[in-house]
């Protein structure tokens, strides 16, 4: 696959394609991928001008992001230039209440207009200490980098967020409203934002062995079953609750009715909870844990010919693992290598939940 990067000096004047490099660089959900890259080049090659806060980005895409580190390595003759994507832009950014006395941060109307209100406000800092204030109001760095739509999405919102990631609190709402952001380089070298409804590929085809396409499958079965949780008290008197799972359900000790349902291959461990207010709240946080601690099966597929974008739906099946599923995209890898007369690109999609 062919694909140009353009690289700026920290002020974002354009200086030219990326050549005789090579790029890793990975994009995604908050909590599926790393947002960052690396792009390796000989100190012979390197141009010093693409530096720390320089910018490089494949217009029309949202491959691309901003430098944040610098590693040379004299004996190699090498310099690995590293930094951070748009999406790790948001995720470094929180959601705070507008003012101390709000619980939430509202986003309510449609979603582009909303998304565009937040990236060019300010934000007050405010602390409260024994019922003494201070407040301070700072721009937002967001509006350097992004542009936001002004179309209407058609897409209406109404979230609360409080102390949460901006990509998070962005996603989510999204996400429930059936729709996804999508992220894309101008040639200016700015992001340009927009809100659009997620396209389920799946009800159209399924991807699977038969497509020739490359497929790496996991499926693990060696996972924790069963959790202990254990509460406040002391020996004899500690609280204790036993949480299993079954199929695709969490259940208590006290939630089973037939005792043959619990697997008789446990792979268990423990969660101590010994500030713990209630059972009940013992018994919901060792549920939590125990799902924390499931290794979901995975897909990771490359096609050729189909670009579904972070959030889109797709539907695959590897014959050998028996793993089928219908999950959104969560990630994206793009290895690619620049020479003066020849270039290639590699693009991986991840899906999961």
């Amino acid at each position: 696959m062919m694909m140009e990067f353009i690289y700026t000096d920290p002020n974002v004047i354009e200086q030219g394609p990326l050549l005789n490099c090579s790029l890793d660089l990975e994009i995604g959900t908050y909590d599926k991928a790393k947002n960052d890259f690396e792009i390796t080049v000989s100190t012979d090659s390197w141009d010093r001008k693409l530096t720390y806060d320089s910018r490089f980005y494949c217009v029309g895409t949202e491959f691309g992001g901003i430098v944040k580190s610098i590693e040379i390595d004299t004996e190699a003759e090498e310099v690995k230039i590293g930094g951070i994507c748009p999406r790790k832009l948001l995720a470094n950014d929180i959601i705070q209440p507008r003012k101390r006395t709000d619980e939430y941060y509202e986003f309510k109307g449609e979603a582009n207009e909303c998304i565009r209100e937040y990236i060019n406000s300010s934000t007050d800092f405010f602390n409260y200490i024994e019922n003494k204030s201070k407040s301070v109001s700072l721009k937002k760095k967001l509006a350097d980098f992004f542009v936001v739509s002004q179309e209407d999405s058609e897409i209406t919102i109404n979230y609360q967020a409080r102390y949460y990631n901006t990509l998070q609190a962005f996603e989510t709402m999204l996400d429930d409203a059936n729709a996804k952001l999508k992220l894309i380089w101008n040639k200016n070298g700015q992001i340009e934002l927009s809100v659009e409804p997620i396209i389920n590929y799946s009800e159209k085809l399924q991807f699977d062995n038969d497509y020739n396409l490359q497929i790496i499958a996991k499926k693990d079965i060696n996972q924790c079953n069963h959790c202990i949780g254990l509460g406040k008290g002391d020996l004899q008197e500690r609280q204790v609750v036993h949480v299993f799972k079954i199929n695709d359900q969490y259940l208590e000790l006290s939630e089973i009715d037939d005792d043959s349902m619990i697997p008789s291959e446990l792979n268990t461990m423990t969660y101590d909870y010994s500030n713990v207010e209630s059972i009940q709240e013992l018994i919901d946080g060792t549920k939590t844990k125990l799902k924390e601690a499931q290794t979901d099966n995975s897909l990771e597929i490359t096609f050729d010919n189909l670009s579904p974008e972070i959030g889109d739906i797709v539907g695959a099946k590897e014959y050998i693992t028996g793993i089928s599923m219908q999950k959104p995209i969560v990630q994206k890898i793009v290895k690619c290598t620049f020479e003066k007369d020849y270039t290639d690109c590699d693009i991986d999609y991840k899906v999961g939940d």
